[in-house]
């Protein structure tokens, strides 16, 4: 599953991975590609690819981990259980 970013503040942000990965798991979908952009400024995608987005992620029940970051423009997750 994919989702764009592009325009989010991070609380909307994280909101929206939230969402997504709840639907992930409805889809039975294990990677999440988030599209945050880097030309409009480093502020989301630091956010995303921050420690502290997976500690938020894990303390809401989700199990997620990075597993690709060599796009600029977008971070990739995988679903663990």
């Amino acid at each position: 599953m994919q989702i764009d970013l592009h325009g989010c503040q991070r609380g909307d942000a994280f909101i929206e991975i939230c969402k997504a990965l709840d639907e992930c798991k409805i889809m039975m979908d294990d990677q999440l590609d988030i599209i945050h952009g880097y030309h409009q400024g480093q502020s989301l995608r630091s956010f995303v690819r921050s420690g502290r987005l997976i500690k938020m992620l894990r303390s809401n029940g989700y199990q997620v981990k990075k597993i690709n970051i060599s796009d600029p423009g977008k971070t990739s997750f995988s679903l663990t259980n």
